[in-house]
């Protein structure tokens, strides 16, 4: 190699071990993280279905626990054909962007009467409730709602309101 050997030579320091083994575990996180992007991305494409629609027919399912009702998600066709709806050679769309094929049994508009449904039930377990202390919207009520409020925030990223005592609040969840 013309005399240039000493220049190919890789010398492991402390250092340099620790950049290789963090390089590593950022790679290892990195080929996690867009694996399970491309898990769920499969999934939603064999069953045919949105993650906003998942948790319409979770719902859908919910309601109809223990009858013998069952919904069919109206998009689903089969494990082939939804694939082949995704991955076509064309790469044209399938269908005008308006109507879609849809299963045995439904039609366009199959799941657009479940969510009315889902809303109409959301309306009749609603509560109303008058506030008898006052709340100050504060992300950490610790001095106004107590330390055991102040611990258990909500899961949610909307903002918080202030209430005053005497407002009315609907209530649809309890959980």
């Amino acid at each position: 190699m013309h005399g240039r050997e000493s220049l190919a030579t890789v010398h492991l320091t402390l250092w340099s071990l620790v950049w290789c083994v963090f390089s590593l575990g950022l790679a290892i996180g990195v080929v996690i993280a867009v694996g399970m992007l491309l898990g769920f991305q499969i999934r939603a494409i064999v069953r045919n279905r949105t993650g906003i629609e998942d948790w319409i027919v979770e719902k859908a399912k919910y309601r109809r626990e223990g009858t013998d009702e069952t919904f069919r998600f109206p998009y689903d066709l089969g494990i082939r054909r939804n694939i082949e709806q995704v991955a076509r050679w064309s790469c044209e769309a399938v269908g005008d962007g308006i109507v879609w094929e849809v299963a045995e049994g439904c039609d366009q508009y199959t799941l657009t009467r479940e969510q009315l449904s889902q809303k109409a039930d959301k309306r009749a377990r609603t509560r109303r409730y008058s506030i008898v202390k006052r709340a100050t919207g504060s992300w950490i009520p610790l001095w106004s709602q107590g330390f055991c409020v102040a611990v258990q925030p909500p899961c949610t990223d909307e903002p918080r309101i202030q209430l005053d005592v005497g407002d009315i609040v609907n209530v649809t969840r309890w959980r």
